[in-house]
């Protein structure tokens, strides 16, 4: 549900602008709307101060397992300084360290020399050069007569040493360049960096200390840069003597936000809020539905004039993951991962892993409609056929979703659904229009409503194109039946009334000859091709169920196949067991990956593309944040 809101303008007089946004701030009711930015400069550098403290922040955060409790808390400021120090010292250090493990990597082959003493040769006419080349380059060099040493060979290079006096003649390729250093001393500069850097390190420790106090001060800039920004964005009249602020409250708080203005001396309006207002969008749900405000925030939230879909979707999108998955197996699993980080997760994972445990569930139920435990067949042996047990003349549907291998329900199930969410979201739209705009703007949503719902009951008695719609069925549930039953005169009652209502309501803002002439035929042919391929979207449902279950049965396969005898038992004490298992681990690993991402994304589509295009859903509004002090908005 979206919370209403109230529109409040206050007029105060300059000098009293820094007490009364003061106040407000500790008021922390009311989202302010911001015209300029005159105090860009200011923010500016307490954006960029925030910044660094927050980097330190969490640099620090990561060392708080080693802290040691005893050295001294010093002040933010302070630590922030050490800390900018010590990152300077080892960035330069990282430089230096890959520096010279580059030269080690070059002066490895050759071992270790002294480049100096090579220097010192070459001054008394002795010349050593070092060269590098292929094997057969190497052959192919005219080396008769010179003293050639050959420091190692393989099927790639040639490393040797060329040794002459008095003058070094001409050779075909280049000599090697190497640091002016000696092997043993770049790994003595390594080490010196090194302990350099563990000193440094525990400098950093040892400032987690100060953590604490640095945290409060990002509080007190985040409170500061409000109020800045809120002061910069104030609208000056009257040469600047008079200033305009604009802002949204909830009304449920209009008795806290009335008593706050009476007691300054600043001219106030409060209203409604009006097409066209940068009105802010706060969102309140049940406690179930709220774990599913992310998923709505992830496209965008609704707008301030239209309702919340987070209600609406919640069911579909749940039962969606759970046909997705579709294994009790892998459900149980997440179950029991959620619920441990429900337990003693961080706050700020609660929420996501309850959303986690109520998907799961729906994953263990949609395991049970199609039959799988991680992608083997549950409900099979004697009495039962395809997920049916029979008990004397009871049928007990334990899988009533599963496949034979020439049956699939769940794709009859999966479109099933396709009709009933699409159709939902015409009921929607209708009713939102009639909310927003009026009764007749309503009237062609339901029209198509009509339209589709007479025309199944129609089809299942005349059979148009021998598609079977009488005859249609999901599991147990015969739904052709429950089609038919109205009868062929009410199905084109029912078809025939959409087709009036859409050929009069359609566009009634439009003249009249012109949506029944023109616009009709354009809207119903978007509206059948629409339909059609909202419908058939659905069958994803269907094909990740299918694929994931089938996957995980490949895995099980290819596994006990190492332990299966030729007689096609199973030899559980085999050594090959110790692969089944890895098999197994890996496998469905992998695929409960694969089938996560899938799950996810998939029913995310459904929802943001074929129900949000149904409803009409425009979605861009801002979230309501009230000018408030830190520890008002941590308490909300």
């Amino acid at each position: 549900m979206v919370i209403k809101m109230r529109k409040l303008g206050v007029l105060m007089h300059h000098s009293d602008r820094d007490s009364f946004l003061s106040k407000l701030q500790s008021l922390g009711l009311v989202h302010v709307t911001l015209s300029s930015n005159e105090n860009a400069a200011v923010l500016e550098a307490l954006m960029e101060e925030r910044r660094l403290y927050i980097k330190a922040a969490a640099s620090l955060a990561s060392k708080t397992s080693k802290a040691n409790t005893s050295v001294p808390v010093l002040s933010a400021a302070k630590a922030l300084e050490l800390f900018i120090a010590s990152e300077k010292k080892l960035t330069l250090i990282e430089q230096q360290d890959g520096k010279l493990k580059k030269e080690r990597e070059a002066l490895l082959p050759w071992g270790n020399f002294d480049p100096a003493l090579i220097a010192k040769l070459a001054k008394n006419g002795t010349f050593v050069r070092l060269f590098e080349t292929a094997p057969k380059s190497f052959d192919a060099l005219d080396l008769k007569g010179k003293a050639v040493e050959i420091i190692s060979r393989d099927g790639q290079r040639v490393l040797f040493a060329l040794v002459e006096l008095g003058e070094m003649t001409p050779m075909p390729i280049e000599p090697v360049r190497l640091p002016d250093k000696s092997l043993v001393a770049v790994e003595t500069e390594i080490k010196q960096l090194m302990t350099e850097k563990e000193s440094i390190e525990k400098e950093l420790i040892n400032l987690t200390a100060s953590l604490p106090v640095i945290k409060k001060v990002i509080s007190e800039l985040d409170e500061k840069i409000d109020l800045e920004s809120v002061k910069g964005g104030l609208t000056p009249s009257v040469e600047g003597k008079i200033l305009h602020l604009n802002g949204f409250y909830p009304a449920e708080n209009e008795d806290s936000v009335r008593s706050f203005l009476a007691g300054h001396s600043a001219y106030f309006t409060i209203e409604d809020p009006v097409e066209g207002d940068p009105v802010p969008v706060a969102l309140r749900n049940n406690p179930l539905v709220k774990l599913f405000e992310p998923i709505t925030k992830i496209f965008a939230l609704p707008d301030y004039f239209e309702f919340d879909p987070t209600p609406f979707f919640a069911p579909f999108f749940t039962l969606f993951v759970g046909l997705c998955l579709g294994d009790i197996g892998y459900g149980t699993i997440l179950l029991i991962v959620s619920a441990l980080l429900v337990k003693k997760g961080a706050p700020s994972v609660k929420p996501i892993a309850m959303l986690v445990m109520v998907l799961a569930v729906s994953t263990i139920f949609g395991g049970f409609l199609l039959n799988s435990f991680f992608g083997h067949t549950v409900f099979s042996g004697t009495n039962v056929t395809g997920g049916y047990f029979d008990i004397g003349n009871k049928v007990l549907y334990y899988a009533p979703l599963s496949s034979d291998g020439k049956d699939f329900p769940a794709m009859r199930f999966a479109m099933m659904l396709g009709f009933i969410q699409v159709l939902f979201a015409m009921l929607l739209k209708g009713i939102l229009r009639i909310q927003t705009k009026g009764f007749v703007f309503g009237l062609q949503s339901f029209s198509y409503m009509f339209l589709v719902i007479g025309g199944l009951i129609w089809g299942a008695h005349a059979n148009p194109l021998n598609l079977g719609i009488a005859q249609f069925t999901v599991g147990p549930l015969n739904v052709g039946a429950l089609l038919y039953a109205p009868g062929a005169l009410a199905g084109q009652i029912i078809m025939f009334a959409g087709i009036a209502i859409f050929l009069v309501f359609n566009n009634p803002d439009k003249p009249f000859i012109t949506r029944f002439f023109g616009l009709s035929i354009w809207e119903m042919y978007n509206f059948i091709t629409g339909i059609l391929g909202d419908i058939l979207s659905y069958l994803r449902l269907f094909a990740l169920g299918l694929a994931g279950g089938l996957l995980g049965n490949a895995f099980n396969y290819i596994a006990f196949m190492l332990v299966t005898n030729a007689d096609g038992s199973m030899n559980y004490v085999s050594p090959m067991m110790v692969f089944t298992i890895i098999i197994l681990l890996v496998g469905h690993s992998l695929n409960l990956a694969l089938s996560m991402i899938g799950s996810f994304v998939h029913p995310l589509r459904l929802t943001f593309v074929e129900f949000y295009k149904n409803i009409e859903f425009k979605g861009g509004g801002t979230a309501y944040k009230p000018f408030a002090t830190t520890k008002l908005r941590e308490n909300n």
